[in-house]
């Protein structure tokens, strides 16, 4: 089966990060939480609910520079990123430990359907190559 290293961009999401992680670590092998210097209990928190995680503490310049400092620490097969206000469904984590079963399928990537909270409704239909 291959191996699937996660990414988590963080900041400030002590209050949100035990759900994020709860549904990453359904699936994941390891988790790489780069944190942009939080001032809450975000990295406190991450340390007890996921102590396989690797935390980087890194001052945000852009995301990508973030995703690619967790990209370079990574050792799975697989790599998948998501924001510190990105729950993962029940749904999606049995698709992608189906993903990881059979070795992606043969694909080289895969988007996901977001549903975001926006104004007290949700916008669907929001793919993103993940």
């Amino acid at each position: 089966m291959a191996k699937l290293s996660a990414i988590l961009l963080t900041h400030n999401t002590g209050g949100m990060i035990k759900d994020v992680l709860a549904q990453l670590d359904k699936t994941a092998d390891e988790i790489i939480i780069v944190d942009d210097n939080s001032d809450d209990n975000t990295t406190e928190i991450a340390g007890k609910l996921a102590p396989k995680a690797k935390i980087i503490k890194h001052k945000l310049t852009n995301h990508g520079e973030q995703r690619n400092i967790g990209y370079a620490r990574a050792t799975g097969d697989w790599l998948a990123w998501a924001d510190d206000d990105e729950i993962w469904d029940d749904k999606l984590v049995e698709e992608v430990r189906k993903i990881k079963e059979l070795d992606g399928y043969g694909y080289d990537g895969f988007e996901f359907l977001f549903k975001t909270p926006v104004l007290g409704g949700v916008v669907e239909n929001e793919w993103h190559l993940r």
